[in-house]
């Protein structure tokens, strides 16, 4: 699976569980994914763009939230 599709996987699954009311750090998700943050970067910064993702400030950094 491509990691776009892992990624996008990750943050629909956490949308589903709690109702849209919890995000993803991007630390955490490295650390389900285990791979650096270097790869998954670009990954948010695309989806970012198409406007499918968007972010909110939590108490450890910035919480990802698909829409």
């Amino acid at each position: 699976m491509e990691l776009e599709e892992k990624i996008i996987e990750i943050l629909k699954a956490k949308k589903t569980k709690t109702g849209g009311n919890c995000g993803t750090y991007a630390a955490a998700m490295c650390y389900d994914l285990d791979i650096p943050f270097q790869e998954v970067k670009p990954v948010l910064e695309k989806l970012e763009v198409e406007d499918k993702i968007f972010y909110r400030i939590g108490v450890a950094g910035r919480l990802i939230f698909w829409k």
